[in-house]
């Protein structure tokens, strides 16, 4: 498929979404009518952009309102290659209640049905649309390319295209979830953009008159954060930024410096879903592997095993006995909410062989809230280091 191709399914897709998310919100009858128009709005927006034109003329209000009641294919950019049985639906009946045919709709454009019953901001809607994406995309490789394809999201998310493409090889392409970082002015200040040492995504730039403040969203509070004099960020040489967090993790990011890269088309970036599920996630994963291998460096690590499937569980720790093999599979979970997590990990199918649930050291207060809602039968919760401590007493013999 083209670049132009793709650029066409990505609008169409995101003209699908943005016209499900605003009929869900109509349909909405204890919806705040205030909130129900900042919804409509917002959708209206992201479907005029998705219009090659740029801002359809006619395209109002009441034009999307109407549009909304059928057929669906008035609103959408390139109708006249939509299938028939989409161009033609109407999302909303008659009575302006949603259809039948959304959610349908919804499964096949990867759009959650919990998002249409809040309904969902924008942002976390597409995130979650991108994250699911990827992981399908992730799941048609073949084994021998799945656990590589997972790690190079860890540790090549952003940078030059060239590096890039030396980096992911023969994977170049086929997981092609990059955009340029030149479309993102929030990570930009003068024309440079700053990678996290930790997790090599362009942070996040806030400036005002003299100072811009640069930080990692996803590892601000690890002490990822720094400061640019504005008047060093002129000229051609690259600027550095200067240290402003003070760091809370063990590992030695915080010596290596940052320095600017070109804000240019070529400089790319996976998509902030993507980053997010897939990027930050990975790293918390590969951390636990590398604390692993040097606390018990008897201990076999593989991360990702296709057993029974891949991503069935993050990573299958093996260590010798005397009473021969022990396994563990883990899965690893960086999640605010350990209620949450439990109801994640309860509605689906318990797993097939027993999994050992590892949160960061740092979300401790999870474990009894986790121990008493998962099923002892299936799951144990542990930080990362009482795994560890359990690993090591495996070997040991104690336990």
């Amino acid at each position: 498929m083209s670049s132009a191709d793709c650029a066409t399914v990505a609008r169409l897709d995101e003209a699908i979404t943005a016209c499900c998310l605003a009929a869900a919100a109509f349909a909405d009858a204890a919806l705040a009518p205030q909130r129900v128009t900042q919804i409509a709005m917002d959708c209206l927006g992201l479907l005029r952009a998705a219009h090659p034109a740029r801002g359809t003329r006619g395209l109002d209000m009441a034009a999307f309102r109407q549009g909304l009641r059928g057929p669906l294919g008035s609103l959408l950019p390139g109708h006249q290659e939509v299938p028939v049985e989409v161009s033609s639906l109407h999302l909303l009946d008659s009575q302006g209640k949603l259809s039948e045919q959304v959610h349908r709709l919804c499964r096949e454009h990867l759009v959650p049905l919990q998002a249409l019953e809040v309904p969902w901001p924008w942002a976390r809607l597409r995130a979650e649309q991108q994250q699911g994406r990827l992981h399908e995309t992730l799941r048609q490789l073949p084994p021998s390319l799945y656990g590589r394809a997972r790690m190079l999201c860890i540790t090549h998310p952003a940078g030059e295209a060239r590096t890039l493409r030396r980096a992911w090889g023969e994977l170049w392409g086929k997981v092609d979830f990059f955009e340029p970082v030149s479309d993102w002015p929030w990570a930009q200040v003068a024309g440079w953009w700053f990678a996290c040492p930790m997790c090599r995504w362009p942070m996040l730039v806030e400036t005002d008159d003299h100072q811009a403040r640069v930080r990692c969203t996803a590892h601000a509070w690890r002490g990822v954060r720094y400061t640019l004099d504005l008047s060093r960020a002129e000229g051609t040489a690259a600027p550095r930024l200067r240290l402003a967090g003070r760091p809370s993790s063990r590992k030695s990011w915080s010596s290596q410096p940052v320095v600017g890269q070109p804000a240019s088309s070529d400089h790319l970036a996976f998509q902030e879903g993507a980053w997010h599920f897939t990027t930050v996630a990975g790293l918390v994963e590969k951390e636990l592997r590398d604390s692993v291998h040097e606390e018990v460096p008897e201990a076999d690590c593989e991360m990702w095993p296709a057993d029974p499937y891949p991503d069935a569980y993050d990573m299958r720790v093996s260590v010798q006995t005397a009473h021969g093999e022990r396994v563990f599979r883990v899965d690893v979970k960086d999640w605010m909410d350990a209620a949450a997590l439990a109801r994640s990990l309860t509605s689906k199918p318990l797993p097939e062989k027993f999994i050992c649930v590892v949160v960061p050291d740092h979300q401790e207060s999870q474990l009894p809230t986790l121990s008493e809602r998962l099923p002892a039968t299936h799951y144990r919760a542990f930080t990362v280091s009482r795994f560890i401590q359990h690993v090591r007493a495996a070997v040991q013999g104690d336990a």
